[in-house]
This record gives structure tokens, sequence and C-alpha cells, in this order.
């Protein structure tokens, strides 16, 4: 169930920077809707299995579209919002699944920001894949955005291999 009364508040919202998109909750209803659904969902998987599941659940659950394509300029999203739009591009769908694996699993997590895409990485108790190093920390890119190819934790899109970024977001659990 959504709480309607989110669309409302979030129509005219500005676009945020990404530490105020990726720190806003979501409402009670929403949260008590959703959430113990994959938690149950994800039960008995470890942290790589779960948040793999929870990768290819935002992957899958909505339709890909730029802003600039579905609404005519940049709207940037947040977790909530995500759920009541026809479409998300990757800024919403990194939004989405931050938000769940920060509630589900509370793991180490960096927002990745490329010249045209943005992502998550995760840092998991054991390796996998090629990590991406912040602050002396290993960090695994889980994409939640459907691409051409399937990719799994630790693989980073090929185009996006040779091209700086930015960590915009850190979050550590307390």
């Amino acid at each position: 169930m959504l709480d309607q009364q989110v669309q409302k508040i979030f129509t005219n919202y500005p676009v945020v920077d990404y530490a105020a998109q990726f720190g806003i909750p979501l409402s009670q209803t929403t949260y008590n809707s959703l959430v113990p659904l994959l938690r149950d969902a994800v039960k008995g998987m470890n942290q790589q299995q779960g948040v793999d599941y929870l990768m290819h659940f935002t992957r899958s659950a909505f339709l890909f579209e730029t802003d600039t394509k579905a609404y005519g300029k940049e709207k940037r999203l947040s977790a909530e919002q995500t759920l009541f739009y026809e479409y998300s591009d990757c800024e919403d769908r990194s939004a989405f699944f931050f938000f769940l694996v920060k509630e589900i699993f509370r793991l180490p997590m960096i927002v990745l920001s490329y010249p045209t895409h943005i992502t998550v990485a995760v840092q998991f108790d054991k390796p996998v894949g090629t990590p991406i190093v912040y602050n002396g920390e290993p960090y695994w890119v889980c994409e939640p955005t459907p691409q051409k190819k399937d990719l799994k934790i630790g693989q980073l899109l090929p185009s996006l291999k040779k091209q700086a970024y930015e960590v915009v977001y850190a979050y550590k659990p307390f």
C-alpha cells in the first residue's frame, strides 16, 4: 500500500543533492507494506545473495526512461516516489535500491556518480569481483538499473570502467 499523501508532498519538490535524495525515508504506510515482505524474501540468504535479490528486484520492478524523455526535465525521485511513477532512471533506482539495502542489511554503501550514470557500491564481509576502494575500504558495484548484459555484483558497465567517478554520498551504519 502506498501513502497517497507522499505524491502530493513531492509534486513541486525541487531537485535536491544526492545526500538529501538518498536520505528521504519511506512513509510508515509504504514502509510497512514493502520492507517486511522483502525482509521475508531474503530471510536465510547471506549478504551477497540478499543484496543480489534486491538488486534484481529493483531492476525489474520499474520501466526505464530518462527523466528528460519521461518528464521533460531532471526529476530525482526519492525511494518512495519511484513507486508512484511509471518510469524511473538510474538515479531513482539507485535511491530505491540504496534504501532497501540500508533498511534490510544495514551495510556500508557509496553512491558513484559518473558523467552520465549513477550507481551504488556495497561493502560486504566477503569479497566478490573487483572492488572500488574508498577511504581505504573495498566496495562492490551493485547495478540497480537494467543493462543489455545482466551484471553481477562487482561488475561495472564496460563503458564506465575507464571513466572518472565521484563518490557523491557515503553511508556507514552506526
